[in-house]
């Protein structure tokens, strides 16, 4: 599991700690996206299991399960992906609904949002300071070899890769 997240927390993409006695918010957890107490069926299927850090599971989401659902951070159809609903406000670090969502698809983000935790405080400065150190790195660098950089900061195994990948969306929308 921890290998299929890279040892990352499916939800807030920042590391989780070694399983070996690691204790408090970044420790090690699997979650049943949708909860175990209504959805017992789906206790055993592995496409419910997140790997996830212990504050956006046990702290945050809990066995909550809103009418809307949850955006999927493991969904497989490109529809449904974490980048189809939300996009990366750089100057707060806030994840913010895709503007023109149908009213369902923006309840969901916003749910996700708010009952995981996603926009907590210090969340929201680790993104921003991600941001600006993949920002310094391009503006040291030739632009000839902006894209190795991009794609080492995009690599699935990076934290934060989804939030640098929406932040390139948007540049690439706002500089056309």
């Amino acid at each position: 599991m921890r290998k299929r997240f890279h040892g990352k927390c499916g939800y807030c993409e920042r590391r989780c700690g070694n399983e070996e006695g690691h204790q408090g918010s970044r420790s090690p957890t699997v979650d049943h996206f949708r909860p175990r107490s209504q959805y017992p069926e789906l206790t055993y299927e592995w496409t419910n299991w997140i790997f996830s850090c212990r504050q956006c599971n046990v702290e945050y989401k809990q066995d909550k399960w809103p009418s809307s659902g949850y955006v999927d951070p493991c969904a497989s159809e490109m529809a449904e992906r974490p980048e189809r609903y939300f996009d990366y406000d750089h100057s707060t670090g806030e994840l913010v609904p895709k503007p023109g969502l149908p009213f369902d698809a923006q309840d969901k983000a916003r749910n996700t949002v708010e009952d995981l935790g996603l926009n907590e405080r210090d969340l929201r400065f680790s993104r921003i300071r991600w941001i600006e150190r993949f920002r310094d790195e391009l503006s040291e660098h030739a632009q000839s070899e902006w894209l190795t950089i991009v794609d080492g900061y995009v690599d699935a195994a990076e934290e934060y890769c989804g939030i640098t990948r929406m932040f390139l969306a948007q540049y690439q929308r706002f500089a056309r």
